[in-house]
């Protein structure tokens, strides 16, 4: 894919950002719906905390676009 096609699929960086980030976004809406499934409310929130930690130190380039 040339960088014309790049464009033509996403005229600007927001539109492109929002695409990259269906999949990893998904990741934390998955990750805070088991948490609310949690009997224990602090279990959950901490399970909660430590995975989505998991998921930004997993992905550098995550964090560096939502700063």
């Amino acid at each position: 894919m040339g960088i014309a096609t790049l464009y033509r699929r996403f005229p600007t960086r927001e539109k492109l950002v929002a695409a990259a980030l269906v999949g990893k976004i998904t990741e934390y809406a998955g990750a805070a719906e088991q948490a609310l499934a949690v009997a224990d409310p602090w279990a959950g929130f901490a399970g909660f905390v430590v995975r989505i930690c998991e998921l930004q130190a997993g992905d550098r380039g995550l964090s560096d676009c939502c700063r």
